[in-house]
């Protein structure tokens, strides 16, 4: 992770420019240019480049490093997350400035505070003068209150004025916190962190992108991040940063091919700056693959996008679209792969999907999704906000709070936006196909992705040397056609007029939805209605007008 704005020459020279800091860890240490001292051997910078805490136990570990201020406004930026939910005995504290670096001692300095007791934890800016503190703003209630990664910035003016602002999504789009007037100054001159933490959050504090010093400069142009297909005609178009308002509402700096052309209105998101929602004149053909080119958009800074595209189309996602392609249920102990358990999403389509909304359901949980495209043919690995950084390296990933599988015999149901079920799998440690693999290490993994509902017969462990294939294609990739017609398996009476007929393997819920396709003898008929038995449909039940005899 990198910081967007720079100031000369700071981002190479941090700390031989008088009154300035910054620190993005992309040298893969903290202890040079510049040195953070304390307890370094409780800290690592990760493989993405942040920095992280890394203890065992309960206890209180800080960092700091030297940092003198000049006269005048003076900005604080810092990149947080914190891979829980706060509490008095598990929190972050940022010292902005610090007259010693010791944290851990009675200090004079101001200080950030992310976490607390209770449920509605807020960005907290701080004086403190010994072992006195004195609150002078707070945020929003519940703004930190669970596990978040989120970037602030902190802005003190000449005159004594503190405004606090944070972007929830780690970005550069800043909304103010709090803003309060604090008389009482001392630019003194450590900057640092201090975690505190019980022994199941002793890894889970990161840092990044700290910076302090006089107010940035913005000399980057914002870059065209993403599109999502809104509607038959609506396009939210997202960038990189906040942009303007005049320039992101010009009509003629959006172009689509395919005969769609310029968009009828552009309107920039007042709740989401950075994104600008573009109306078309005609509706988009299902299935057509659209490319909108994007030039002369600015942001907030003046600076002038240079032009790109990015492909799009409006398609309505159907069942077995996306697949859960493996599943790493038990990877302890580890072959080659990190130690933390994952799925992996695949599009099996030629389009572009959206998974924003999307939820994956497994036992008692629900993992509700953010914003995010499924490119064509590409894989997408869920984990834990724990494992994200180890399985960075091997593609694209979404983490959450909490990720944990059961090894053998738990049900995964994939369900888009509007609760539609694209796939679902009951796994079994049977599935390996291996005495060895099923104890742990290796994946398992879907052999014929034109199969989706193989269940067994389509399942076996990883053949890779690494114990699976996060991001890539599957080692066990195959043809491997259901060449078997179904059968009905038993037909159960479950009332004076209904049954539920059972079939021998999963079934097309399309196909059983049509009425017309039963009928029973001894004048019965057709039955009156029937209903699906999601997720795997290898039953239905009907209900008939006539009781049975």
């Amino acid at each position: 992770m990198h910081m967007k704005y720079i100031l000369g020459l700071l981002l190479f020279f941090p700390l031989l420019i008088f009154g300035q800091l910054s620190d993005d860890f992309s040298d893969g240490d903290f202890t040079n240019n510049p040195a953070w001292t304390g307890d370094e051997e409780q800290f690592i910078v990760n493989v993405n480049r942040q920095l992280q805490l890394q203890s065992t136990g309960e206890g209180l570990s800080y960092l700091s490093t030297p940092a003198e201020f000049e006269d005048g406004t003076l900005e604080w930026q810092i990149w947080v997350r914190l891979n829980f939910s706060p509490s008095d005995n598990n929190n972050a504290r940022i010292y902005l400035t610090a007259d010693q670096p010791d944290l851990k001692q009675p200090l004079n300095g101001y200080f950030l505070k992310l976490g607390e007791s209770g449920s509605n934890d807020a960005i907290e800016l701080y004086r403190q003068s010994g072992t006195v503190e004195f609150l002078i703003s707070r945020g929003a209630d519940g703004f930190v209150a669970t596990a978040f990664a989120i970037r602030i910035k902190v802005i003190r003016t000449e005159e004594g004025q503190w405004s606090v602002y944070a972007d929830a999504a780690g970005g550069q789009e800043f909304l103010l916190q709090s803003v309060a007037e604090e008389s009482y100054w001392q630019a003194y001159n450590t900057v640092g962190m201090i975690c505190k933490y019980t022994s199941s959050n002793a890894t889970r504090f990161y840092f990044d992108d700290v910076y302090a010093g006089p107010p940035l400069i913005d000399n980057e142009p914002p870059a065209l991040s993403t599109l999502e297909v809104l509607g038959l005609t609506q396009l939210a178009v997202n960038f990189t940063e906040m942009v303007d308002q005049s320039t992101a509402e010009t009509t003629s700096n959006y172009f689509s091919d395919q005969g769609l052309g310029s968009p009828e209105e552009a309107f920039r998101n007042p709740g989401k700056k950075s994104q600008v929602i573009l109306t078309f004149p005609q509706p988009f053909e299902e299935g057509k693959l659209y490319n909108l080119t994007v030039q002369g958009v600015k942001d907030l800074a003046g600076n002038v996008m240079n032009m790109a595209s990015l492909p799009f189309s409006y398609y309505r996602v159907k069942a077995f679209d996306v697949l859960i392609n493996e599943i790493m249920a038990d990877p302890d102990p580890p072959v080659a792969l990190p130690n933390y358990e994952y799925l992996e999403l695949y599009n099996r389509t030629g389009y572009p999907l959206q998974l924003t909304d999307w939820v994956l359901s497994f036992g008692t949980s629900k993992k509700l999704f953010p914003a995010y495209t499924l490119q064509p043919g590409a894989h997408l690995m869920l984990t834990s906000f724990e494992a994200e950084q180890s399985f960075a390296s091997y593609g694209d990933v979404l983490a959450f709070s909490s990720f944990s599988l059961a090894n053998s015999g738990s049900t995964l149901v994939l369900r888009n936006a509007s609760g539609e079920i694209i796939h679902a799998v009951n796994y079994l440690d049977t599935w390996y196909r291996d005495g060895v693999k099923k104890n742990g290490g290796w994946s398992l993994e879907l052999i014929d992705a034109d199969n989706p509902c193989g269940e067994a017969g389509n399942w076996r462990a990883s053949n890779a040397p690494e114990g699976g294939t996060p991001g890539k294609v599957n080692s066990v990739k195959g043809s491997n056609p259901d060449a078997g017609m179904p059968e009905i398996l038993k037909v159960s009476i479950t009332g004076p007029t209904s049954i539920q007929v059972f079939f021998t393997e999963t079934m097309d819920s399309l196909s059983l939805i049509n009425i017309s396709r039963y009928q029973a003898d001894q004048g019965l008929g057709q039955p009156q209605s029937l209903q699906l038995m999601p997720p795997f449909y290898r039953s239905v039940g009907l209900n008939f007008s006539i009781p049975f005899a």
